[in-house]
């Protein structure tokens, strides 16, 4: 846990950075509930049920799942999680030509708790975990892979979601590409310059 830098306007809320290592026998927990079985050592109940409760408010579908292995960032006041991101390397939600990245990650599961949005708060989480949290030996998975001198980050949103490709717009990122599928995103790409 460490005090996350929020230009002295929010003090108080604390940073956790929780790591979930990949499994034998999958690349993905199909139901963000099965997470409590993988982090429960690692994580305050109450602070889990938090989660979960933030992410099944936050996003429109009843079967949220969790790549591995991930790193998930959580901003919390007290025991309730206001915001979160996940990290991963398994990129297999982009379209092909993006997956053989090797320092390549992708983003996900990106939400704030309504009474805190507008407050700064995702901004200056992704802008840490971009650019003050570099490092991510746990998560990179050699393989065949293109390898960049600086860290690659990608995310999808919503081409409905103009808020987040506000926010994304304003730290950097540049929309790159569409997934195709039953539901279409926004691709947006970070690189370090």
């Amino acid at each position: 846990m460490s005090q996350l830098e929020m230009n002295g306007a929010h003090p108080g809320f604390e940073l956790h950075k929780i790591m979930i290592p990949r499994s034998v026998d999958t690349r993905r927990l199909v139901n963000i509930l099965d997470l409590s079985r993988e982090i429960k050592a690692e994580v305050d109940p109450e602070m889990l049920d938090s989660l979960i409760d933030l992410l099944f408010n936050s996003f429109d579908t009843d079967n949220i799942g969790v790549d591995l292995p991930s790193r998930i960032y959580l901003l919390t006041d007290g025991k309730e999680v206001i915001a979160s991101v996940f990290l991963t390397t398994n990129k297999e939600r982009l379209p092909e030509k993006y997956r053989a990245v090797l320092n390549g990650y992708y983003i996900y599961n990106v939400c704030t708790a309504t009474p805190y949005r507008g407050l700064g708060l995702m901004k200056n989480l992704l802008y840490q975990i971009l650019l003050e949290d570099p490092d991510f030996p746990d998560l990179v998975d050699i393989g065949k892979s293109i390898c960049y001198p600086e860290p690659v980050f990608y995310l999808t949103v919503g081409p409905d979601n103009l808020a987040a490709q506000n926010l994304y717009h304003r730290l950097g990122f540049k929309k790159i590409d569409k997934t195709e599928g039953e539901r279409e995103y926004d691709v947006f790409e970070w690189i370090r310059s």
